[in-house]
């Protein structure tokens, strides 16, 4: 049971890592204008994510 629980925070923050790379991925191909935007627009939209 609890090796259950344990291994799917594991599957989760797994999962989170990986969409935080392929934003990355993503932003290194935007223009420097559009980053500013999305990251205007994170900051603005919610709290969360480190402040990016």
């Amino acid at each position: 049971m609890l090796k259950k629980k344990m291994r799917e925070a594991e599957d989760a923050r797994r999962e989170a890592e990986e969409s935080v790379l392929r934003r990355e991925l993503q932003i290194k191909r935007l223009s420097r204008r559009e980053k500013l935007a999305l990251i205007a627009g994170a900051r603005r939209g919610r709290g969360v994510g480190g402040g990016r």
